[in-house]
Formats: structure tokens, C-alpha cells, sequence
């Protein structure tokens, strides 16, 4: 694995950064538009099977309805903490795809819907999977520490918690990039993440709320629009990795299959 030095200088514009994100954007959004779509469907169906599975269909939607009572909240807060875990090892590496297609639409290099799930096969995967895990274990570890008080105290514990939640968003908003392109493990590339988004964190977050806000106005678009404004995000999430880091110009998707000879 490669490196980082935590002591070199990290240099992000704002403007910069939000000059490149819609830049790429405007590149590739009908393409990640489309996949999200498809993505958003085979959420639905898989979660809703589980569902099934475990509540049976006749009795599903009033087993979502008990479970929002407060005397049910710990089976609810172990489902959803299940399936964090299992949405984050499953569609973490389309992630790593979609900033694939972002970075390769940059550097020239060819992309197209099967480049977001190129990482499935890539050396990478396995760090790929474990970062975002242990990122969605901690999230959902504050989510839940905070309902727990909130249901002794106020709701003032459950925004403390999703505060939290948020900064862990922001301060682990590199370690995919840092995994694919910086070639980091998993618990590196977060520790990357942190160093880096740390001494660029109101930067980062105000990248973040304008980036947010213009992936809202997709909503406008008859609902569906968002999916295509939602690419934002990933160009985003890579462009401040770009200009903030740097990138090889490699073809990281080349490694593929090569501990396998």
C-alpha cells in the first residue's frame, strides 16, 4: 500500500472546487443518473424482500408502522443498524465506480455503466468494503447512543447524536478516494480522511451545503430529477480529492484480477 504524509500542505479552493464539481457533473450525470435509478430500484426490491422474510407480507406495512412506537425502538434500531451494514458492504463499491467514471471523464480515459461496478473485482474491494462499514458502525453507533437518551431526556441527545454523525460524514468524506486512487487500506485511508478533511473542514462543509442544495432543486424535476443531481455529490466527494491531493494519472481499474496471477 501507498503512504500518505499527514505533514504536506492540503490546498482547496472553494471556488475552485465548486468550478470543477459542476464541470464534471455536466459530463457524466446522465450516465449516473441512470445507474442511480437502477440502483434506487434494486434497493427497494431487496429491502423490501427482507422485509418480507422477516415480517411476513400480510402483516409488513403495520410492522413498519409499530416499529416507529417507542416501545419498540431496540428491534427497530437493530434492524436499521443491520441494514446500514449490509447497504454500506453492498453498494460501497458502486461508489468507488462512480468516482471511477468521474475520474476517468476527467483524464480522457473511457467509461461507462459498467465502470460503477468495476470495483467488485477490483484489489481494492476488501478496503473498499471495511472502510465503510466501520464508517456506518460509528454513524449508527451515535445515531443509536442518541435515541437511547433521547428516550430518557429530550430530543436534544438525538440532534447532538446526528451531529456527530454528520462531522464523522465530512472528516471521512476522502477515505473511498484515498482507497482507489491513493491506494490506502481501509483503516489508513480513514485516518487519511480525517487528517486532511480536518484542516479543511468548514471548507468541506460549506462545499457540502451548496453542493446539497443544488442536488435539492432536483426534486423539482417531477421527484426524479434528483437522481440526476445527485451525481453532484461524487463529483464533488472527487474533485476535492483531485485538488486537494492529486491524482496519478493510472488507471486504477488496470490492477484488477492482478493478485489473482
Amino acid at each position: 500500500m501507498s503512504t500518505f504524509n499527514a505533514n504536506e500542505p492540503v490546498h482547496l479552493s472553494f471556488g475552485e472546487a465548486i468550478e470543477q464539481t459542476f464541470n464534471t457533473w455536466k459530463k457524466i450525470a446522465l450516465l449516473m443518473g441512470g445507474i442511480l435509478i437502477l440502483l434506487g430500484i434494486v434497493a427497494a426490491i431487496i429491502y423490501g424482500g427482507i422485509f418480507a422474510v422477516i415480517f411476513g407480507t400480510t402483516d409488513l406495512t403495520n410492522e413498519i408502522l409499530n416499529m416507529q412506537s417507542l416501545d419498540n425502538q431496540t428491534p427497530r434500531m437493530v434492524l436499521t443498524l443491520i441494514f446500514t451494514i449490509i447497504a454500506a458492504a453492498v453498494f460501497s463499491p458502486i461508489t468507488a465506480g462512480l468516482l471511477q467514471i468521474a475520474h476517468n471523464a476527467e483524464s480522457g480515459e473511457d467509461y461507462s455503466f459498467n465502470t460503477a461496478f468495476e470495483h467488485y473485482k477490483s484489489v481494492h474491494v476488501k478496503d473498499i468494503i471495511l472502510s465503510a462499514v466501520i464508517i456506518n458502525l460509528v454513524s449508527q453507533g451515535f445515531s443509536i447512543v442518541g435515541e437511547l437518551f433521547a428516550l430518557q431526556t429530550d430530543a436534544i441527545s438525538t440532534f447532538i447524536a446526528g451531529l456527530l454523525s454528520l462531522v464523522l460524514t465530512i472528516l471521512t468524506f476522502m477515505s473511498i478516494p484515498f482507497i482507489i486512487f491513493g491506494k490506502l487500506d481501509a483503516v489508513e485511508s480513514i485516518k487519511a480522511s480525517i487528517s486532511v478533511c480536518g484542516r479543511k473542514f468548514f471548507i468541506i462543509l460549506l462545499l457540502m451545503i451548496v453542493v446539497g442544495l443544488c442536488i435539492g432543486l432536483g426534486i423539482l424535476g417531477l421527484c426524479i430529477g434528483i437522481f440526476f443531481t445527485m451525481p453532484l455529490y461524487y463529483t464533488l466527494q472527487y474533485n476535492v480529492y483531485r485538488l486537494a491531493i492529486g491524482i496519478d494519472n493510472v488507471d486504477e481499474l488496470s490492477q484488477i484480477g492482478e493478485d489473482s496471477n
